[in-house]
């Protein structure tokens, strides 16, 4: 059972995690999602960097993290993925185009 953490400036008031967490279980059923931190403040992606940093070695190798900052409804600019043999960390940044 693949465990994948998230941690996102959104809160808890609208949809945004609710239907991400809907994506994950469609794509990965049996997907166990753990939830980080959803109070980052927004665009502070050295605060989810803070958070990721004191947190990812405790889960086991094989977890997927997603981090997503600043990501409401907007075209995707800037997508970033690393992935080593011990973690799969997804860092999704969206830029708002005026």
């Amino acid at each position: 059972m693949p465990i994948v953490t998230l941690i996102s400036d959104w809160n808890e008031y609208d949809y945004y995690v609710g239907a991400l967490k809907g994506k994950i279980l469609s794509l990965l059923p049996e997907a166990n999602i753990v939830d980080l931190n959803h109070r980052i403040q927004p665009f502070r992606l050295s605060q989810a960097a803070f958070v990721i940093r004191n947190s990812y070695f405790h889960f086991p190798k094989g977890t997927i993290h997603l981090i997503c900052l600043n990501s409401e409804p907007a075209k995707i600019k800037n997508i970033w993925l690393h992935i080593t043999t011990d973690i799969f960390l997804s860092v999704l940044i969206m830029e708002f185009w005026v």
